[in-house]
């Protein structure tokens, strides 16, 4: 069986079967058998061809190129299990079973290839010019920010659309001498204006690559200031706060400024979930010694969440009043820059929990991965 799932773009979330008969399949905006409704994709994009017992896509001479795995397609290329093909601003998912799921062999000028000055093996760029694997891992972050920027322009539109309204208000208040007008109009064009300052400092955070400044920290007492900050903020939703804390954890190598910000990011994200009134929060430590590592959860009483992975994509909200959908992303790009991992569990309508899994002594080159650990700790009065 063999599966495409549109990741990115406005048709996100969106799932195609397409027939394995051998005849081509043309994806694009008009005229096409899958139909995408990204204005950045051609009337004819690409074709897909299932041949000989091998899906292979290649480009129909596209405006902006077809791409699997951000490496531009200039010829018919077989497809692997989940490969990613982009088109414009869409991203599909290709899962086969059909597919041996291995990954693409190197060709032998692939096994040749140079390395740079730091002996960094050289990779193919979109471009055809040989790039080092840092600067391909670059170019893929910044291409993931300009479409999660491209999912959210609406949004963004809307931003800029209150400053100008914002703008109009206080030049027509100037022109009669109002000045209770002109201040009212000033409030809320400088609060977009913080908005969006916050928007592209959060795009920064998740596009560039930053490597810790460790020192050793009191993880509980920074948990206890990170709590007490939101505590105001959780009173005005009349919401419960609680704090347990694990009396045996030692202090642990972290950069205590980022993972604040990780963990403050979670919180408001579970504040912001709950129900005023009816909301529960919990924020416990747990030591985990023979594991080297110390765990932080945060629990919610709030309505769940349906897809647990959808929300560490830039920009998956509902609605920029409440941030810039970029927290949850944020909070993992830092945790795995700790070595860290991150972990939602969640049943609809039950509220959900965060595990932070930290190392006491973390390796930044590492990445994130799932995992399930378990919970204690001590409980600290609210």
């Amino acid at each position: 069986m063999t599966r495409l799932t549109i990741i990115t773009g406005p048709d996100r979330g969106r799932t195609i079967t397409p027939a394995d008969d051998g005849a081509p399949i043309v994806l694009g905006r008009k005229s096409s058998d899958i139909v995408l409704s990204d204005p950045t994709v051609s009337r004819r994009h690409a074709e897909l061809r299932f041949d000989g017992g091998r899906w292979t896509v290649r480009d129909l001479d596209s405006s902006n190129g077809t791409f699997v795995n951000e490496q531009k397609v200039a010829e018919p290329l077989e497809l692997r299990h989940n490969d990613q093909i982009r088109c414009g601003a869409t991203v599909l998912l290709f899962e086969s079973t059909q597919s041996p799921g291995q990954a693409r062999k190197r060709s032998d000028s692939d096994a040749s290839a140079p390395t740079d000055q730091g002996g960094e093996t050289m990779v193919g760029s979109t471009s055809g010019s040989l790039v080092s694997k840092t600067s391909a891992r670059r170019h893929r972050q910044a291409v993931q920010a300009g479409l999660a920027a491209l999912n959210r322009s609406h949004g963004i539109k809307n931003l800029l659309q209150a400053l100008a309204g914002s703008r109009e208000v206080v030049d027509q208040a100037f022109k009669t001498g109002d000045m209770d007008r002109a201040r009212r109009g000033w409030r809320v064009l400088n609060s977009n204006l913080d908005r969006i300052n916050r928007l592209i400092g959060d795009l920064l955070k998740l596009s560039r690559d930053s490597r810790p400044n460790l020192t050793d920290c009191d993880l509980n007492a920074l948990l206890r200031q990170i709590v007490q900050t939101v505590r105001q903020r959780a009173a005005k939703k009349n919401i419960l706060l609680g704090l347990q804390l694990d009396a045996d954890i030692d202090t642990v190598a972290l950069d205590e400024d980022r993972i604040a910000e990780a963990v403050l990011n979670v919180i408001l994200n579970a504040i912001d979930a709950v129900d005023p009134d009816k909301g529960n929060i919990a924020v416990a430590t747990q030591a985990d010694p023979p594991n080297n590592q110390v765990i932080i959860k945060v629990s919610d009483n709030g309505p769940g969440i349906e897809d647990t992975q959808v929300i560490f994509e830039p920009f998956h909200t509902t609605t920029l009043k409440k941030g810039t959908g970029l927290g949850l992303p944020i909070a993992k790009k830092i945790i795995a820059e700790h070595s860290g991992k991150i972990h939602v569990e969640s049943t609809p309508g039950h509220g959900a929990t965060f595990t932070i899994q930290l190392p006491t002594r973390p390796n930044p080159k590492a990445h994130t991965v799932s995992f399930r650990p378990e919970r204690s700790g001590a409980e600290e009065s609210a």
